[in-house]
């Protein structure tokens, strides 16, 4: 099944997001959740007035957990600005899946990936990844697809066993 994509920031930032949240569970929001544990633990020392010998250290603890929180944040957005901002995700690109592979590519410069090599592939309502590494994967936005496309790339998904 061939069809023509391309992307929009929204689908990017979807895919990213998936990848991220899926692979990368907790490793991904560890940041945010240091954060927020030394702005708890920085907020219990400023309202006890512990430790008084050290009066600066319940305030850089404090300041130290908004600050992670605010990396976290500023991290993902400009992750996903970044790759949409690349040249790699510009213009009109061809997404074919086959019983034997997967070809995806620009013009002249198409990449084929047989499913034997396809490692995992990871789903939800708007995208379908396809790893053929660790964090190297193929992004296919279903928003581009029509019913019966989308149908037939799940009913391959499935006959080659990736059911997450």
């Amino acid at each position: 099944m061939k069809t023509a994509i391309n992307f929009s920031k929204e689908s990017l930032e979807n895919a990213f997001k998936l990848h991220y949240d899926s692979i990368y569970p907790i490793r991904s929001r560890l940041m945010m959740f240091v954060g927020f544990f030394l702005w708890f633990v920085g907020m219990l020392l400023i309202f006890f007035n512990y430790p008084e010998k050290y009066a600066f250290l319940k305030y850089l603890i404090a300041l130290v957990g908004v600050f992670y929180i605010a990396m976290y944040y500023y991290r993902r957005k400009k992750m996903f600005e970044r790759a949409s901002n690349q040249s790699a995700f510009k213009g009109d690109f061809t997404f074919e899946v086959t019983t034997k592979s997967i070809i995806f590519g620009k013009d002249d410069k198409v990449s084929a990936c047989k499913w034997e090599d396809i490692q995992n592939v990871i789903q939800d309502e708007k995208t379908i990844l396809f790893y053929f590494g660790k964090d190297k994967f193929y992004i296919l936005p279903i928003e581009r697809l029509s019913t019966e496309q989308e149908q037939a790339i799940k009913t391959i998904i499935q006959e080659k066993e990736f059911n997450n």
